[in-house]
């Protein structure tokens, strides 16, 4: 009866064993990052949001001068994200506020 008791234990320890690594493989492997630039606070300046399809985002900024704050900003192969501004004289300052680095593939 004990073998049966510990191939059992052994078996549900492999288990979380495993489930563990996944849960920490697709957190942390790039390749599964959320794509393209997420969650925007337009802190100065007029800009809108046009998500295209699931790879492009555009941002179309009105205003000469623009600050956005982002969760994220990432993207990935096969993707783009395009900035659509007034003039050559225009700025925006985008920033990462999420508290994690960029991936930038695109």
């Amino acid at each position: 009866m004990s073998h049966y008791k510990n191939k059992f234990l052994c078996r549900r320890s492999s288990a979380k064993r495993l489930s563990l690594f996944l849960s920490l493989y697709l957190t942390l492997a790039p390749g599964f990052a959320f794509a393209l630039p997420s969650d925007p606070t337009v802190r100065n300046g007029s800009v809108s949001f046009n998500q295209v399809d699931s790879k492009t985002l555009n941002i179309i900024q009105s205003s000469d001068k623009a600050i956005i704050d982002w969760n994220s900003f990432n993207i990935q192969k096969n993707e783009a994200t395009h900035f659509q501004m007034p003039s050559a004289n225009s700025i925006n300052v985008s920033r990462v506020t999420g508290g994690v680095g960029s991936d930038i593939f695109g």
